[in-house]
């Protein structure tokens, strides 16, 4: 994976050699001082110790700051949160259904599948509002996580339709997210991964997005909507087990750029 191994040992490198010139310029500039004076045969040994115990507290203090994480990706513009089911594919043939995690029109944040991922280029199309438009970009940040695979993308310059999906649909969906929890509560500050879950219904095939997910049921937002008691089947991101389920409850989100609907669901015993 694509990482930043260097700039740990740049840091501390660069630590050490301000330490190093600090000590040698306080010690010289107090014997020079003293010197000049007549001093140093009275004075130079008691200030080299106060300079030493001061030196030391330095020491200790850039010891105890952390570098920044050499994982940690660099960008001048906060991303906007924006969960979104995704396909991605890479140059080495690698293909499959993600989470766009985040976006601005210069990066996006992905979580992908658990799997040995040495791509320097991913291609991604999105799943909602336009499933014809995509983009691509280059991978310089990637971590495994518990859920998957984290990447950070640099996308190229985008075709105008992608700038136009992106400005009208994915980052105002995204930009207007907090609006979308239920009964009127503000989601929690550290929220689960919302993965992708397959929806069925007779002719239907629509990725959803999983706000909830357990062993009794579901809360999902996906851009079809489903009548109370219907019944449907759902594929759990990663495994294509199916499980069938009952529609509990279903709600259109007034404040999502485009058709948009909370489905809650019950799992059905086989």
């Amino acid at each position: 994976m694509p990482e930043r191994s260097s700039d740990g040992q740049l840091f501390w490198v660069s630590r050490v050699g301000l330490l190093l010139t600090s000590v040698a310029l306080t010690y010289y500039l107090t014997w020079h001082i003293l010197s000049s004076r007549a001093l140093a045969a009275r004075w130079l040994a008691p200030i080299w110790v106060i300079e030493t115990y001061l030196l030391i507290g330095l020491a200790v203090i850039i010891a105890t700051r952390s570098p920044a994480r050499p994982n940690t990706e660099r960008r001048g513009t906060p991303r906007v949160p924006a969960a979104i089911p995704i396909r991605y594919a890479t140059e080495e043939g690698q293909v499959g259904i993600g989470t766009l995690v985040d976006i601005t029109e210069k990066g996006a944040g992905l979580l992908l599948p658990k799997m040995t991922l040495d791509a320097t280029r991913v291609w991604i199309q999105f799943l909602w509002f336009d499933d014809r438009i995509g983009t691509q970009g280059r991978v310089i940040h990637a971590q495994e996580t518990d859920e998957g695979v984290r990447l950070g993308l640099e996308l190229q310059p985008l075709h105008p339709e992608t700038r136009g999906l992106l400005t009208n649909f994915v980052i105002p969906y995204g930009a207007a997210g907090r609006g979308y929890h239920r009964n009127g509560h503000r989601p929690a500050r550290t929220r689960p991964p919302q993965l992708p879950v397959q929806v069925e219904k007779d002719r239907i095939c629509a990725w959803a997005i999983a706000e909830d997910l357990n062993d009794q049921g579901a809360v999902l937002l996906l851009p079809e909507s489903f009548p109370k008691g219907a019944r449907i089947r759902l594929a759990a991101w990663g495994n294509g087990v199916r499980r069938e389920a009952e529609v509990v409850r279903w709600e259109s989100l007034k404040k999502a750029p485009s058709g948009l609907f909370r489905v809650e669901v019950r799992h059905l015993r086989t």
